[in-house]
């Protein structure tokens, strides 16, 4: 038990694997105290494991961990565990936000003044619900606080009152979005192998819209040239001798990253120059921060959002099973809901969260830190590695040395500057409460 006085801290963490070793501690007093309630925390479920002492986690702190968690160089204390867990599932939970080394999309579309003869005429998306008690909690997280000392409990509500119409258009929703975005960017004097990649992906889309059973509406060929129906029996005819491709679709989440948002919304989510925003985009940042600061199109995030569930929790279902719309994304938003963030955190945290992934971004693609603001840092260069994907696909912690530091007074990576634990223990950094 913990008395009044004392304060949980994170003594070191490595965001961007989704690990922390934490401690609790009386105050400053007792910061280089090792014989003290140690815990590390990890995904795939962040349950806090009890260690011996406080040592393994300062010693972490000389190889791939960060040492602490500063604002303005003052040491954040939480007032219980569960504080500290939320904040490193949602920044490791942002991390999905940027691709991974190679990318994956399809190349953005040419200009409109030029764009590819797809189609007879644009296809269309059914109406959609209003949804106004997603909408109202929504905005009313993204909104920032002053008044949360550091946290506040978030409860997020029910799926609204939505027919049964309602939940198949929905789906078809998101569906003809997506698909519009790809035939946007449907190779048109490319390289052979430009235009296998995307069938290739046209095929996993199209399996996909199966699996909802929304083929028939998202494939509309009435709707589409003869040259794209083209393109896609072709498509067929090479998957069907895809070796170890087979009739299921493996790798969801890197298959999410492949379908590039529609338009529409993915400006709300570019996180860097060059950035070309995905599923797997959306679905991290809903599952960090709920989303992007501005929400203009909220129906059609939520429907994304939907499909992208619905293909998770069917993913072991025959395409032939046959299941009502209704049933599919009510699956969906209970597989979806409980990986909101259930913590709202003080304005600084929370632009901490909102701007890990941008540092990351910048890092890997450019090989230095921020030049300024809250982000990654760390006392040594990052390896390079592959990116974790959102908390509830339960892979391996990765093991890339890129944690998220957050000191406004960032240092720039290319500098070289490293520290020793006993000279930063040594600053004597000031307790802070919001």
């Amino acid at each position: 038990m913990t008395s009044s006085l004392e304060h949980w801290y994170i003594d070191s963490w490595d965001a961007s694997a989704g690990r922390a070793f934490c401690s609790c501690r009386p105050g400053m007093d007792a910061i280089a105290e090792l014989g003290l309630e140690a815990h590390f925390i990890a995904p795939p479920f962040f349950i806090p494991e009890l260690v011996a002492s406080r040592a393994p986690g300062l010693a972490a702190a000389r190889g791939m961990f960060q040492l602490g968690l500063f604002i303005d160089g003052r040491e954040i204390a939480f007032d219980n565990l569960e504080e500290i867990i939320a904040l490193v599932r949602r920044v490791y939970s942002s991390r999905g936000m940027w691709p991974g080394p190679g990318g994956g999309l399809p190349p953005a579309p040419p200009p409109p003044d030029s764009p590819p003869d797809l189609g007879d005429a644009p296809l269309r998306s059914p109406p959609l619900p209003s949804l106004p008690s997603f909408t109202e909690h929504l905005k009313r997280f993204i909104k920032d606080d002053d008044t949360i000392s550091i946290s506040r409990l978030m409860q997020w509500p029910p799926l609204d009152q939505i027919s049964h119409d309602e939940t198949r258009q929905l789906l078809v929703a998101a569906g003809v979005e997506l698909m519009d975005e790809l035939l946007s960017r449907a190779p048109a004097a490319a390289r052979p192998e430009d235009l296998r990649l995307w069938q290739a992906l046209l095929v996993d889309f199209h399996r996909l819209c199966q699996r909802l059973d929304i083929d028939r509406d998202v494939f509309n060929w009435r709707h589409a040239s003869s040259r794209l129906q083209k393109h896609f029996n072709e498509a067929m005819d090479v998957d069907r001798i895809r070796i170890g491709h087979g009739h299921s679709i493996s790798g969801l989440y890197e298959l999410f990253e492949r379908l590039p948002l529609p338009k529409v919304i993915a400006q709300d989510y570019v996180i860097a120059k060059g950035h070309d925003p995905s599923l797997l985009t959306l679905l991290s940042a809903y599952f960090s921060h709920a989303g992007a600061v501005n929400k203009h199109h909220v129906q059609l995030e939520f429907a994304l959002l939907m499909f992208a569930g619905g293909c998770v929790t069917t993913q072991n279902r025959l395409a032939s099973y046959d299941v009502s719309s209704g049933s599919t994304v009510s699956g969906a938003f209970a597989w979806f809901k409980p990986q909101l963030p259930t913590l709202k955190f003080h304005p600084s945290i929370e632009r901490i969260i909102r701007q890990a992934p941008a540092d990351w971004y910048r890092f890997e693609n450019n090989s230095q830190g921020p030049s300024n603001g809250p982000g990654p840092q760390s006392g040594s260069r990052p390896k390079t590695g592959p990116r974790p994907g959102p908390a509830v696909n339960q892979r391996k912690p990765q093991t890339s040395r890129a944690s998220a530091n957050t000191i406004n007074k960032a240092q720039d990576f290319g500098q070289g500057d490293e520290h020793s634990l006993e000279e930063k223990e040594n600053q004597d950094p000031i307790q802070f409460k919001f």
